[in-house]
């Protein structure tokens, strides 16, 4: 990854532990940054959202990386870390829900999911894939639109249901 790619990732980092953020402007983010906004798109073709898929991506493949072929730790790692950097990911999620497509989401646990072998390419059931994927996304949706309210134990619950619909 270029110098300047890391530095703008973590200039996001840095705000999104900051305080409660709304919304977030390029022209902000380069203020921020003490950058140019030509630098941020030059990085970042697509501007931010480009920047909000880069870095959810590395996060979901360092959770992949240190779960292993386990779906349910996946799941337990991914509650821990955004229950401990709590206002860090209700931040992300406000700025980057908006602006990411759905397709985008859908495809990133799709990804999960085959990569924890909780679902195989060309599933004896067809559509089973797709009905995981969004039962996830719903749920995730719903727990992070109540600021992350639900105990901790309902939310591993609910996410894990994937892995029991398969075994």
């Amino acid at each position: 990854m270029k110098s300047t790619t890391r530095y703008l990732t973590q200039c996001l980092e840095e705000i999104l532990i900051q305080t409660d953020v709304e919304i977030l402007t390029v022209k902000e983010f380069a203020l921020y940054a003490e950058v140019s906004r030509s630098t941020v798109y030059r990085s970042f073709a697509g501007g931010l959202p480009d920047l909000y898929e880069l870095v959810i991506e590395q996060r979901t493949q360092t959770a992949l990386d240190l779960a292993g072929t386990n779906w349910l730790e996946f799941v337990n790692y991914c509650v821990d870390q955004i229950l401990a950097q709590r206002q860090r990911f209700q931040n992300f999620y406000k700025l980057a829900r908006p602006v990411l497509p759905k397709v985008f989401w859908e495809q990133l646990i799709k990804r999960a999911l085959l990569e924890q072998e909780v679902i195989l390419p060309g599933m004896a059931l067809p559509g089973l894939a797709d009905f995981m994927v969004g039962g996830i996304l719903w749920n995730s949706e719903k727990w992070f639109s109540n600021q992350l309210r639900a105990p901790r134990e309902e939310v591993i619950e609910f996410l894990s249901v994937p892995s029991q619909i398969v075994i």
